[in-house]
């Protein structure tokens, strides 16, 4: 009796941890992907200056750095509300990130 509840106890601690594990390495993995993003904009934003033609493309990158930063944040987003990522990610401090708007 006593090695069941021995066998129950353990088995219950590695799927805890396993569940945890796998939250954070996948959790993590999207926020460094909206890091990345965000990295980008700051990048572009900062060269918004200069000649006509490098303006023009520099604005192209930075909008599209924008849609992509966005796109990141809603994989993120929606991966946190998922009930399995949810509860350790809450537990670990995961949270929501916001949108920026595309158009400024």
């Amino acid at each position: 009796m006593l090695l069941l509840i021995l066998i129950t106890i353990l088995s219950v601690c590695a799927f805890l941890g396993l569940w945890f594990h796998i939250t954070f390495r996948q959790l993590s993995k999207l926020k460094d992907g909206i890091s990345y993003a965000r990295r980008q904009i700051e990048l572009h934003s900062n060269s918004l200056s200069g000649a006509a033609t490098v303006l023009y493309q520099t604005h192209s990158q930075f909008a599209l750095s924008k849609k992509l930063y966005n796109e990141a944040v809603r994989h993120y987003n929606t991966a946190l509300h998922k009930p399995y990522y949810f509860i350790t990610g809450s537990l670990m401090g995961f949270t929501n990130e916001k949108l920026i708007k595309e158009n400024t």
